[in-house]
């Protein structure tokens, strides 16, 4: 049974702890012309910190629009930042803590942090450029919008907002509470957890791994292994070649043009499979509905059990009991191997072909 409350809220409060210590900073030509053209109370720092030692990088704030960009070093981090006064914003090297796994090497933390409270999402812009190396940078928020172009090895934490992500990388995670994602073209293993909202992955290549607690999901045109989780959703998967690992509990999911391998569990869902010609179905379902479309002539192998639950087949094909189960064992005609293997306690089957 899937848990229905995700624990957003602590991992987003718990956080980095915020420096005691007040860090200087520069002004640049840039920061003087932002100052000039910007509302009265807004500043502008950029800072370009050396990166020697440190493997991980903090950022925590209230609120900001933040922009993530690769750079083009491996030894230094450029950040700048527009709106806030100039003492909320602090940065400061430290030793990482006892338990990461990079201290048995002399790693260091790199931590910046902003104001706490009275920073509206609209108030301030953070703006890094990354290393082009394999320093890990992690972003706590209470609310976020945010802009990812092409980084690797990120994760984004916040209570709401708006995540956009661009041709990201490897060992991309976003944690949303209340708000909507958006990942395009990402070329890498890619982790959503979402407590409500909207998210949208598209043309992609890599696995992902999604857990969902409500809200709307779209995945259009990704290939790589899909692991999906979810208490109450609405889902579109619309071709998608890999395999699926699926824990579905209730709402509508909706797979067209499938190639690959389906496997997973429903508990009460409502589960509507279009599948390509060699895909393998694989699904044991306690109520609801499960309904599979096979090509014509697919050759499939068929193999359907219910306890009490409803079966839909195509032609004259019919069930045999085998104890408290109907069972249907049997081939379709055609050169294809896929195969079908539906399993259900109270849900309705339904086989069809196109």
């Amino acid at each position: 049974m899937l848990k229905k409350s995700l624990n957003f809220k602590s991992a987003v409060l718990s956080g980095f702890s915020f420096l005691k210590q007040k860090s200087k900073f520069y002004f640049s030509l840039g920061s003087f012309l932002a100052f000039l053209f910007c509302p009265i109370g807004a500043w502008s720092v950029v800072w370009d910190i050396p990166l020697q030692g440190v493997n991980e990088i903090q950022v925590r704030a209230r609120a900001a629009k933040l922009v993530l960009k690769q750079g083009s070093t491996s030894t230094s981090l450029k950040v700048s930042i527009l709106g806030g006064r100039e003492e909320s914003w602090r940065q400061e090297v430290q030793n990482m803590d006892s338990g990461s796994s990079s201290a048995e090497w002399g790693g260091k933390t790199l931590k910046i942090t902003g104001p706490e409270e009275g920073i509206g999402v609209e108030e301030t812009i953070l703006s890094l450029e990354l290393p082009t190396n394999s320093v890990t940078s992690k972003f706590v928020f209470e609310e976020v919008r945010a802009d990812l172009q092409g980084v690797s090895k990120v994760l984004i934490s916040a209570l709401k907002g708006k995540i956009i992500g661009r041709g990201t990388g490897r060992e991309v995670k976003y944690f949303m509470q209340k708000g909507d994602i958006q990942s395009s073209k990402h070329n890498g293993d890619l982790e959503i957890e979402s407590f409500g909202g909207k998210v949208v992955i598209s043309e992609g290549q890599g696995p992902i791994k999604l857990k969902l607690f409500n809200g709307d999901l779209s995945l259009e045109k990704n290939i790589g292994d899909l692991s999906l989780e979810s208490y109450s959703s609405s889902a579109k998967l619309i071709q998608h070649q890999g395999h699926v690992s699926l824990q579905w509990g209730k709402g509508r999911l909706l797979a067209s043009d499938f190639m690959g391998r389906f496997e997973g569990t429903s508990l009460e869902g409502q589960l509507q499979l279009q599948v390509k010609p060699d895909s393998l179905v694989d699904l044991q379902a306690v109520r609801g509905k499960v309904s599979v479309r096979l090509p014509t002539s697919s050759g499939a192998s068929l193999h359907l059990r219910s306890l009490s639950g409803e079966l839909s087949l195509p032609g004259s094909m019919k069930p045999v009991r085998e104890g408290r189960y109907r069972v249907l064992r049997t081939k379709l005609a055609g050169s294809q191997k896929g195969s079908v293997n539906l399993r259900s306690e109270e849900a309705s089957l339904s086989i069809s072909s196109l």
